[in-house]
C-alpha cells in the first residue's frame, strides 16, 4: 500500500478502484450519474493511493 501511495503522489500512475483482477483494458463508459462531474463518458481513476481501495469491501 505504501508503494501505491508513493507512486500516486509522484504522479507516476493513477489507480482504479474496481478490485477486479480480470480487467485487461479500461474503456470509457457513461456512468449512471446525473451530477456535473459524473455525467461524462470516461475512465475514472484517482491520484490518491488509498481512495480507490476504500470501495473494495462494497464490491466483494
Amino acid at each position: 500500500m505504501q508503494f501505491l501511495c508513493h507512486a500516486a503522489d509522484r504522479g507516476m500512475l493513477l489507480l482504479h478502484g474496481s478490485g477486479a483482477p480480470a480487467i485487461r483494458r479500461f474503456e470509457p463508459r457513461q456512468p449512471d450519474d446525473s451530477s456535473e462531474f459524473g455525467n461524462r463518458r470516461a475512465v475514472f481513476a484517482a491520484d490518491d493511493g488509498l481512495w480507490p481501495m476504500s470501495n473494495w469491501h462494497e464490491q466483494a
